[in-house]
């Protein structure tokens, strides 16, 4: 082989390692890492037509997203209107797992009244599951089911308050009761089994109990000589 032909075959030679050296370079700049990592993770399509496709389970757009978290009704501490944010909020980080962190900032505007405390802890939580957690412990727990019912058996109408309205206001108390009751993760079956069956049937008895007394007050106002 000539001298010449030599060279240009190192030439060639050289050029080619260069090459892969600067390919094997670019693999190992960070840049193009951070790039992938930024991007939100994948989950396997398991679907029987296309098992090797994978797809984002992302909202296709930030209105989408918006229309999910406006489906979760706000919560004010009320017993009852517990269980229906929690379903909400199940459902929506079923639906959007990936965006699980960011609808637990949206939940903010949505714990209100005696709940609004709960909202400035919310960057405390990593999961949907433990803010709900926390919010049963506090809201429907067997002190506070045990307190409704104290007040439904003791619950009287007021004088400036017509009969319709207190039926409304021991309805609410008897809901509120039976919510707590229900979710109460700090009593068993059996005990909470026994709470709900004697709310069902002492509920009425509250109500008319409630009404005797002012009606014998506005009796005895109308009638002194009874």
């Amino acid at each position: 082989m000539s001298r010449t032909s030599t060279n240009a075959y190192r030439a060639c030679d050289l050029e080619s390692r260069r090459s892969i050296t600067s390919r094997r370079n670019d693999s190992r700049d960070p840049e193009p890492n951070r790039l992938r990592d930024s991007y939100p993770p994948v989950q396997r399509n398991v679907s029987l037509n296309n098992p090797l496709a994978y797809t984002h389970y992302m909202p296709n757009s930030i209105s989408l997203f918006n229309d999910i978290v406006k489906q979760i009704p706000k919560f004010d501490g009320t017993p009852y209107k517990l269980d229906l944010f929690s379903i909400a909020v199940e459902e929506a980080v079923e639906q959007l797992p990936l965006y699980e962190r960011r609808i637990m900032r949206a939940l903010e505007s949505k714990l209100v009244g005696k709940a609004e405390r709960m909202a400035g802890r919310l960057a405390s939580y990593r999961r949907a599951s433990e803010l709900l957690r926390d919010l049963r412990d506090k809201f429907v727990n067997k002190q506070v089911a045990d307190k409704l019912a104290l007040n439904l058996g003791n619950a009287t109408q007021p004088v400036d308050v017509d009969a319709r309205q207190f039926g409304s206001d021991v309805r609410s108390l008897y809901e509120d009761a039976i919510a707590a009751y229900s979710q109460a993760p700090d009593i068993n079956a059996i005990e909470r089994e026994a709470a709900i069956y004697s709310l069902q049937n002492s509920v009425t008895d509250s109500f008319l109990l409630g009404l005797s007394e002012p009606l014998q007050l506005q009796v005895r106002l109308k009638i002194p000589s009874v």
